[in-house]
């Protein structure tokens, strides 16, 4: 009998997907702040909950088949976010439901009756659950514009498809 034997093939990648930096949550926003601050990271997980994460000063675990390192987030850790509104000057202010941020726009200043207020000069807002989401978003939008294209890669990786 003649045995057969069959080309293996990758899987097709599939095609970049577009989005709003408006709507990147989670490993995605942190993902993106990553490569705006050109910083080395890879895709962790999942965790038991399914959940994914940006990594730092990774290696690769062939027992667990995945990147270990140290988790880097940026959008929901003070210790990462934290320095980078102060680096980039980004400000933040609570709206009715939720925050916003824009890039070094606030400007203080005293009214005729001596009252300290601040003004939003001309500036691209955006919105967030939290200070950091927001102040993530518009460090991402200001070095990437409105739409961001998610690797393909990412997207497999994340399972977006």
């Amino acid at each position: 009998m003649a045995s057969k034997t069959r080309a293996w093939s990758q899987p097709a990648l599939p095609s970049p997907k577009r989005m709003k930096v408006s709507k990147l949550t989670d490993t995605l926003l942190d993902y993106f702040v990553a490569q705006a601050e050109k910083v080395d990271v890879q895709i962790g997980g999942p965790h038991r909950n399914g959940s994914f994460y940006c990594v730092v000063n990774y290696s690769y675990d062939d027992e667990l088949n995945q990147f270990e390192g140290r988790h880097y987030c940026p959008s929901s850790h003070d210790s990462d976010g934290g320095p980078l509104l102060l680096k980039h000057e980004i400000s933040t202010f609570k709206y009715l439901r939720g925050w916003g941020a824009a890039m070094s726009v606030c400007n203080l200043d005293k009214d005729q009756d001596g009252t300290i207020c601040s003004t939003i000069l001309d500036a691209d807002t955006i919105e967030g659950d939290t200070p950091l989401i927001a102040g993530m978003r518009a460090l991402v939008q200001s070095q990437f514009g409105e739409v961001v294209e998610i690797p393909a890669d990412v997207m497999l990786k994340l399972k977006l498809t």
